[in-house]
């Protein structure tokens, strides 16, 4: 009988069907692991159907014995029916935690831990109670660590999220995945939920060491936005930091697993090349457990290259015996033998930070200057193996070195030999094979006031920036994500774990996500190169708040490079003042030197660095309790001294009926993107006429229609030396009409603006008392 079974202690002791299929590939014989257990897949596509004779089986000792005759897709998918999981995440648990390869047992730098999901002790003691499984088994036999990992996978939802469904993937399983590390820090173990909820957004093509396929296809999973990121304590970006400015965060290892390094980064002229043979997370763990006696400088992700740094360059990290107080020390995820761990976008970030080591501390490019774990002497390690493409590898720090900006893993050939084929020698002052000038390291702290209009791969230092939110400040639900950058391709967002798709190729690049629930909130901006490795991050938090109606700030000419701000109300009530932030930093009145802007237009003004276009200013309305009501946003095309003038088309009198088209008038202008007295942005061509105005008293203008309104358009009334077409000087508007009373020797000139961009034919004429 089907013994499938949800939240139970024991497998059913009854037998149970079990279609199997033809053995591309098992998972018998496999030997136990130190930081993961091998399992190799088959070529089956995640989702496929699994069909064959079938097999019976009782306990959970006969389902892991029929495991060995099953593909191991199959047998994922087996387990996964069983305990009511979904398939997708065991497959990215495996990928996360084990690269679903053997691991080197005596490697010792990552987290210890058992099976392919990456068991630690207490959890293989744990399953063994759920399953009837001897611990000793769980430890020692793959299909035994599969059953174990998803036994405890369905465990951890019976206790932590029983909403969630294992026939369907969803946001409520990420109670489940940030729970599974237990390193005992929140920030660590969400890391790896972060790097799993990523991997299933995107979708996985990866392979075993036999060439086999994991297919994942890409899951969208709505209400990964409400979950707040942990920072992992005592992370920091401090600019005093010794290291490579691309990291992603510096995360310090503990104190007991690093020393001091005589002579400082004076003495460092080599780099040291090593696999975690476990995950990223558990690595970082790792090097901050006092009791691992390891440690690395940086480790490098896989799936995109992300570098964390963990020692401070000057400082001497645990890695390489005789080596230490000479080298660098370069963790990469994944395990020796796999082939499969040496993906484009890792070896890319690993070559970047080589490329900047060796500006930084003149370091020869060459096997003399860059070796293996496994090639330090008396080293009885076995990493990074032989499928690491030493060639391809020094092409690409080479290359990198020179400032390059196509020096993708694509363009960078040569033979992906190993060690053995070109190893170092014990001269380590032979002469380099790339370019060994002392120019310094590339920054990363680059900023700008404005932003190019178009995704491109610059040559200098990449950067990505949020200009909005901003950190620490409040943002209004739905929320509007705005990132300038410089060089890479394409900009990838986050809010929390939920990944806003496509990524963006624009610069500016701007993305809008809604929240099912409001508080504080990680968002995050990640700026890739054309073959997707992360050149550069930004991250801030916020609180998200409901927001009631809306603002709509615009800028008007102040003369220079002085802009007046003023925000328009829409729906919105109780409004005390208005704060102005311009590209990402809050800004003061250029006057007065006020943070704050009252009513009725709430004024405020500034003036920019630079000319430039794009500029993104941020306005947030207040009540008089300080309590955050709504934002909203405008951009700005800031022009160096320009005062911009409103083309005359010709005088209107008194009863005269003029016609016009602001469609294909040559002389239409689009000054007046936004008016400081109604809602809105109308953004529409401009005509421009010169009034004449023979006494004081009362006038009206007015758009005269014959038949249906079609074309929408709008009049404002600027009263000022004629020809100057400054938004400031206006003292009417209208939809379709204004009056005004006529000053004695005024000067008046009239705009008729295109609706919401909208233009074509009009009639105008003014009436006179």
């Amino acid at each position: 009988m089907s013994a499938t079974r949800r939240g139970k202690t024991h497998f059913m002791a009854g037998p149970r069907t079990l279609l199997s299929a033809p053995p591309l590939q098992t998972l018998a014989g496999l030997l136990p692991l130190f930081c993961g257990f091998p399992l190799l897949l088959s070529a089956c596509y995640v989702g496929s159907v699994v069909t064959g004779e079938a097999t019976e089986f009782s306990g959970a000792d006969g389902l892991v014995d029929s495991l060995a005759t099953l593909p191991v897709t199959a047998g994922v998918e087996e387990v996964a029916a069983y305990y009511d999981v979904p398939v997708d995440l065991l497959l990215v648990m495996g990928y996360t935690s084990s690269s679903w390869t053997d691991a080197d047992p005596h490697h010792g730098e990552c987290t210890p831990s058992y099976g392919p999901l990456g068991l630690s002790e207490a959890q293989v003691i744990e399953a063994a109670g759920l399953t009837g499984l001897a611990a000793e088994r769980i430890r020692h036999d793959a299909e035994a660590g599969l059953v174990a990992g998803a036994a405890l996978v369905s465990e951890l939802r019976d206790r932590h999220a029983p909403s969630a469904e294992g026939r369907f993937l969803s946001a409520r399983w990420w109670d489940v995945v940030a729970r599974w590390v237990g390193s005992g820090n929140e920030g660590v173990d969400a890391l790896y939920a972060w790097d799993v909820f990523a991997t299933l957004q995107r979708g996985l093509d990866f392979s075993t060491p036999s060439g086999e396929a994991i297919v994942v296809a890409p899951h969208v999973l709505p209400g990964l936005q409400d979950i707040d990121m942990p920072e992992i304590p005592g992370t920091s970006d401090a600019r005093e930091i010794h290291g490579y400015p691309g990291r992603a965060r510096f995360t310090p290892a503990s104190a007991s697993n690093y020393s001091s390094r005589a002579g400082g980064t004076s003495s460092i002229d080599s780099v040291i090349i090593h696999t975690t043979e476990g995950s990223y997370a558990g690595t970082i763990s790792w090097f901050r457990n006092p009791s691992s006696e390891v440690s690395a400088h940086y480790v490098v992700r896989k799936s995109d290259g992300e570098v964390t740094q963990m020692v401070h360059d000057d400082k001497k990290a645990w890695h390489a015996w005789s080596y230490n107080s000479r080298s660098i020390g370069i963790e990469h995820e994944g395990h020796a033998a796999n082939p499969g761990t040496w993906t484009d976008a890792m070896l890319e970030s690993s070559a970047r930070l080589s490329a900047w080591l060796s500006n930084t501390y003149n370091i020869p490019v060459n096997r003399s200057h860059f070796r293996g774990h496994s090639e330090i002497p008396s080293s009885y390690k076995s990493d990074p193996g032989v499928h690491f493409p030493w060639d391809r590898y020094l092409a690409l720090v080479s290359c990198f070195k020179t400032g390059s900006s196509a020096c993708g893993s694509g363009s960078s050939t040569g033979s992906e030999s190993g060690p053995g084929d070109s190893g170092p020698s014990d001269d380590s002052t032979s002469s380099s094979s790339g370019d060994d000038s002392t120019s310094s390291g590339s920054g990363g702290d680059s900023t700008s006031s404005g932003a190019p209009s178009g995704p491109t791969e610059s040559a200098a230092s990449p950067w990505v920036r949020l200009l909005r939110p901003i950190d620490g400040m409040p943002a209004g639900d739905p929320l509007e994500i705005v990132a300038a950058h410089e060089g890479g391709h394409q900009v990838e967002f986050f809010a929390g774990a939920f990944r806003l798709n496509p990524p963006s190729t624009s610069n500016p690049a701007i993305r809008n996500v809604d929240f099912f629930t409001h508080g504080l909130r990680t968002i995050s901006a990640r700026l890739y190169s054309a073959s997707g490795t992360l050149l550069a991050t930004d991250s801030v938090r916020v609180v998200v708040k409901e927001r009631v109606g809306a603002v709509h700030p615009h800028a008007l000419p102040a003369g220079g490079l002085t802009y007046r701000f003023e925000s328009a109300l829409e729906e919105l009530e109780g409004v005390d003042h208005i704060t102005y932030a311009v590209d990402g930093a809050v800004i003061s009145d250029a006057d007065s030197g006020a943070g704050r802007a009252y009513g009725p237009d709430y004024g405020m003004k500034h003036e920019f660095a630079a000319a430039g276009h794009g500029h993104l200013v941020v306005a947030r309305a207040y009540d008089s309790q300080g309590r955050f009501l709504s934002d909203g946003t405008a951009f700005v095309d800031v022009e160096d001294d320009v005062t911009p003038e409103c083309n005359i088309r010709s005088s209107l009198s008194c009863g005269e009926l003029v016609y016009g088209n602001t469609a294909n008038d040559g002389i239409a202008t689009d000054f007046f993107d936004s008016y400081a007295d109604f809602v809105g942005t109308w953004s529409g061509p401009e005509v421009g006429y010169r009034l004449e105005v023979p006494s004081s008293g009362t006038f009206e203008i007015k758009l005269e229609y014959n038949g249906p309104v079609t074309i929408d358009h709008d009049l404002i009334l600027l009263q000022r030396e004629q020809g100057v077409c400054a938004q400031a000087d206006a003292v009417e508007m209208g939809f379709t009409s204004i009056e005004f009373e006529a000053q004695p020797g005024a000067l008046y000139t009239l705009v008729v603006d295109g609706y919401d961009g909208a233009a074509g034919s009009y009639a105008l004429r003014m009436n006179c008392p």
